[in-house]
């Protein structure tokens, strides 16, 4: 148990340390130069893997809001023999456009 918690708090953090990366380029959303990161190893974690997903706009709405980005970072790793995940999400928008 003690285990699976720690794997968690880190997979939490990982996510956490990718997104608020990730915001400082929030004033200049959508930006081009911000390209979805195929899922990877995590440098210096090696039992876990990454991946961000940008959408914009985001499914499910037209293009009026094409101001919006839909950030999505997913963390993996294994526990107990079983693969987990955590995602955080983050929207921002873009209203100089």
């Amino acid at each position: 148990q003690l285990r699976r918690d720690r794997m968690r708090i880190i997979a939490y953090f990982l996510a956490q340390e990718r997104m608020e990366e990730l915001l400082t380029f929030a004033e200049v959303f959508p930006n081009p130069q911000l390209r979805n990161e195929t899922r990877q190893q995590v440098n210096n974690f090696t039992q876990f893997e990454r991946q961000v997903n940008f959408t914009c706009p985001p499914t499910g709405l037209n293009a009026d809001y094409n101001n919006l980005t839909l950030i999505n970072v997913t963390v993996f790793w294994n526990a107990s023999g079983r693969q987990r995940q955590f995602s955080l999400l983050s929207m921002v928008a873009n209203f100089s456009n």
